[in-house]
């Protein structure tokens, strides 16, 4: 930390004056000079009697010829106190001097010269001490030494005197510089208005700063003018924790005077000065009594509030009705249409809701191009959303989302695409030749035509029913006859039951009725080529046994299908 070059200051004049019973030095200060110079100040700058003599221009208006009168005040009562070390510094030096010049003695030389004389007489008086017997060896030691110090102090006397009359006062001067260094004391602006103490401040920059808090609290440049006529100040020296910060000694100015200012709580609307009420607790009240009605109809999922924000800050404002208020005025003016400030309710509400699967397709060479499988059905998710809703004055502002949790992840689809290349896939146009319709099953149980039956007589039937021959012949596979795209894929179980209609083009059609319960493995669109499996013969439908129905239709009739497939 830097150190100040220049110490305290003292007085030009001192006039003592009785105040409150005691005497104090009453100084007039006008305005602040800066003679705080410290070290990194000189090595930057360098110090000089004019660079001094500049700072010493720098005044104010206030407390500038305080500080001229102080400097010069300061010179003269320095000047002794300077001196007076000196003085005994000089005797200190005398002194030595005279020491010294004793020396030349011959035989004080001869003493200091001789081997060791006060060893040898030390070393005498402890060879006494080994030789008694009846007395305390410790005790004999230090009484005959103490004999010894006593003889010897006549020959030292002149000398002793003199270094113990320049030794003496300055140790007090020295302790009295460390009392004076190591006190929490230090100079301080004593403040008075109308003769009475207001505070004591550091310095000037913590007087002016107070005025410009009180400027800024006060709207009458007049008031503010006339409040400061009857300020005077002098300097003494106080206790560290008396000093006032600006912001304490603004509250102590305006407190002291007799302008008509009282002290009140100022309401500020985001920053913009509202009115002062004469204490808080009755403006919370206010306040409080507006936010009551929404308030008493919020849960706890409701916050209320205002949109501006509100300060209250604790002051000294004049005494006039159209800056300080009573609650019953502040009360009436937040009812009024332009109120100065506006409720705000926000409010949180939670739901539910649907968070959709995705589709991943992935390509697989073990389907044949234009082909494709579902091998994981998707499942939807849900996720928790919290919205946060705000209304202001009971009409509603904007929305927005405060958080989503996922509370069930949803579940992909996965369908795998067709890679692998077909000679009879790679193209589509309609197939010139048929194949068996079933791998497995090769027997026919009933024909294309008319058939006897049980009930009826005889019946049109309309197709093949192909089956195993012996055995069951369920879940066996049925491939497609030809190439082409699939146009009906129904899962029933009236009729045709589970039935797949391909058609092949140039007005050709085949249908495959009363397959396996979920054996479908084609979609409406789809392109399937010859021999692809489609499903697996079960007995759905208008059926008495498992069996695939197989049909040839040409331009929407039902033909032979034999001639075809043979």
């Amino acid at each position: 930390m830097d150190k100040d070059v220049f110490g305290e200051y003292l007085p030009l004049k001192v006039e003592y004056k009785k105040y409150d019973g005691q005497d104090a030095a009453e100084i007039i200060i006008p305005t602040e000079i800066n003679l705080s110079f410290t070290q990194k100040q000189q090595k930057s700058k360098g110090f000089s009697v004019s660079l001094l003599f500049e700072r010493f221009l720098d005044f104010s208006e206030d407390l500038g010829e305080f500080y001229v009168s102080l400097f010069s005040a300061g010179a003269k009562k320095l000047i002794p106190l300077l001196i007076l070390p000196f003085a005994y510094i000089a005797g200190a030096f005398k002194t030595l001097y005279v020491s010294l010049g004793r020396l030349k003695d011959r035989e004080m030389r001869k003493r200091l010269k001789s081997s060791s004389h006060l060893r040898q007489d030390i070393k005498h008086i402890r060879l006494m001490t080994l030789k008694q017997e009846d007395e305390n060896k410790t005790a004999y030691f230090f009484k005959s030494l103490k004999s010894y110090i006593i003889a010897s102090l006549p020959e030292e006397k002149q000398i002793i005197k003199a270094v113990f009359s320049y030794a003496f006062p300055l140790t007090v001067i020295a302790v009295m510089a460390l009392s004076l260094l190591g006190s929490n004391r230090i100079f301080a602006i004593r403040v008075m208005h109308g003769g009475k103490t207001v505070g004591y401040v550091e310095n000037q920059s913590v007087y002016n700063e107070s005025k410009d808090i009180i400027y800024d609290k006060l709207s009458d440049e007049k008031g503010y003018s006339e409040l400061f006529k009857d300020i005077t100040f002098s300097l003494e020296r106080v206790d560290v924790s008396d000093l006032s910060s600006a912001d304490m000694m603004s509250e102590a100015i305006l407190a002291c005077s007799s302008y008509g200012y009282k002290r009140a709580c100022g309401i500020y609307i985001d920053g913009t000065f509202l009115c002062a009420i004469p204490n808080e607790s009755d403006a919370l009240s206010v306040f409080s009594s507006v936010l009551e009605p929404y308030e008493k109809r919020a849960d706890s999922s409701t916050t209320v509030g205002f949109v501006e924000e509100i300060e209250y800050i604790q002051g000294y404002y004049p005494q006039d009705s159209d800056m300080v208020w009573d609650s019953a005025k502040l009360k009436e003016h937040l009812s009024e249409d332009g109120s100065p400030v506006r409720v705000k309710v926000m409010k949180t509400s939670t739901k539910t809701e649907t968070l959709k699967y995705e589709t991943v397709k992935k390509n697989t060479s073990s389907l044949y191009k234009g082909t494709k499988k579902t091998t994981q059905k998707g499942k939807n998710g849900k996720v928790q959303v919290t919205e946060l809703t705000t209304y202001i004055d009971s009409k509603k502002a904007y929305t927005g989302v405060v958080s989503e949790v996922v509370i069930k992840e949803p579940v992909d689809e996965v369908v795998l695409i067709g890679t692998k290349s077909n000679s009879s896939a790679s193209s589509y146009a309609p197939s010139k030749s048929f194949i068996w319709p079933t791998r497995g099953a090769y027997s026919i149980s009933s024909y294309y035509g008319y058939r006897s039956a049980s009930i009826s007589g005889w019946s049109y039937h309309g197709g093949l029913d192909i089956v195993l021959g012996y055995g069951s012949s369920a879940g066996i596979p049925v491939v497609a006859s030809a190439s082409g795209t699939v146009v009906t894929a129904y899962s029933g179980w009236r009729g045709y039951g589970h039935t797949v209609v391909i058609d092949h083009g140039n007005g050709i059609k085949t249908r495959y009725a009363h397959m396996y319960p979920g054996s479908i493995a084609v979609s409406v669109g789809q392109k399937v080529y010859q021999g692809q499996q489609i499903g697996r013969i079960g007995s759905t439908g208008n059926s008495t046994g498992p069996h695939l129905h197989f049909e040839v239709l040409v331009n929407g009739y039902k033909v032979n299908p034999l001639p075809y497939i043979r």
